[in-house]
């Protein structure tokens, strides 16, 4: 297989993940919107859904903090607090059990292969000159 074969394989396996994970957080996405609209989520999550049904915002507006509504600075540090708590229970899990999933571990690990598949491919572009 030459190189652009290779490369052409390579866009494709990643284009046919994208697609995939893309297709799961839609069914995710379109869930927790059902659980919002029906206040399951708590008051700010249903006022939030019903701006973003009516197009005034987005999730990403919602957290990347364009949006700053108090709903939305509301979810902001609610998920804050939860993540901040969940990296620490797992890396108390990691330190006591090496085999327990280690989120700062497995984020520099998923970064370095990121960046050695970066390398790769700028390599392989570079044998098509």
């Amino acid at each position: 297989m030459d190189p652009l074969e290779r490369i052409n394989d390579t866009i494709r396996v990643m284009n046919e993940a994208i697609a995939a994970d893309a297709a799961a957080e839609k069914v995710a996405d379109e869930r927790r919107a059902e659980a919002a609209r029906r206040g399951e989520l708590g008051p700010e999550w249903r006022r939030l859904q019903a701006r973003i049904d009516l197009e005034e915002t987005t999730l990403e507006e919602v957290f990347d903090g364009t949006d700053t509504s108090p709903e939305a600075e509301a979810l902001r540090a609610q998920a804050s607090v939860r993540l901040r708590a969940t990296v620490e229970q797992l890396e108390a899990e990691a330190a006591v059990d090496p085999t327990a999933p280690n989120p700062r571990a497995d984020a520099a690990e998923a970064l370095s292969e990121l960046q050695r598949q970066i390398e790769q491919l700028t390599r392989r572009m570079g044998d098509l000159r």
